[in-house]
């Protein structure tokens, strides 16, 4: 079996399998040329059939309108994509996930062929253009460089940097309110469950190791026997430390 873009030891390359009328199949390869022109006619009448659909969709209620992963209660199958025709496919839960994978693979495959052709850039944010000295760069995207004034420059950091300063705090907020809520949830279980609790020092019966405290997610700590008796040694010489300390600054 040959698949299309197979290329033959005399140049010529592999179309597609057909049946004549006799429902023999036979194969059709294509010289160089050919196939780049029935290439580019196959690629031209596929956006021509999208652009299509597209049209005709946007001419229906939004509700009725086809998009990846809408389910249809009536057939039980989800929407997966277009097929070359200009079809609506339809499928399983399962085969639209693996479309979904398939299409993923497929997209970075060709993104690491374009960033190949195309050489990492020798500039930084800032530097400037090699032959018009009032423009800098102001952005480098897959190994591309984009020039522009400084203060275009100034404006897309100030902007850079407001986004990720919300969405830290955002982002922080999630984590407390996640831990909050672990931590709750296992506070809870240990005071409906007592005989749950541990102190520090308590031995585990199957592991011999001895219990330190409980984490900030509400988890148990445990440690060997050497590494408890040498953390217990530290905390105590820093809490005398600290109660001497206390006690000298309250005489003076």
């Amino acid at each position: 079996m040959f698949r299309k873009g197979f290329v033959r030891d005399d140049g010529k390359i592999f179309w597609s399998y057909k049946s004549s009328k006799n429902k023999k199949k036979y194969q059709v390869w294509l010289t160089k040329e050919k196939f780049d022109q029935y290439e580019s006619a196959r690629i031209t009448s596929y956006k021509r059939r999208i652009e299509k659909y597209k049209k005709n969709q946007e001419k229906l209620p939004i509700e009725q309108r086809n998009f990846k992963g809408k389910y249809n209660p009536e057939t039980g199958l989800y929407f997966i994509c277009l097929h070359a025709s200009g079809t609506p496919k339809f499928g399983t839960l399962a085969e639209l996930e693996a479309y979904k994978l398939k299409r993923r693979e497929q997209q970075r495959i060709a993104y690491e062929k374009r960033k190949s052709k195309i050489p990492p850039p020798n500039v930084c944010l800032g530097d400037k253009h090699p032959s018009i000295p009032d423009l800098v760069v102001v952005e480098i995207k897959n190994h591309k460089v984009k020039y522009g004034p400084v203060e275009k420059l100034q404006k897309r950091r100030e902007r850079i940097k407001l986004l990720s300063t919300i969405y830290r705090q955002k982002k922080g907020k999630e984590i407390v309110e996640k831990y909050k809520q672990i931590r709750h949830e296992k506070q809870k279980q240990r005071k409906e469950n007592p005989h749950l609790k541990f102190s520090r020092g308590d031995v585990n019966p199957l592991t011999k190791w001895k219990f330190w405290t409980y984490s900030a997610l509400g988890n148990e700590v445990w440690l060997p026997p050497e590494e408890f008796d040498k953390k217990r040694a530290e905390h105590n010489k820093k809490v005398i430390a600290a109660y001497h300390a206390k006690k000298q600054l309250a005489r003076s």
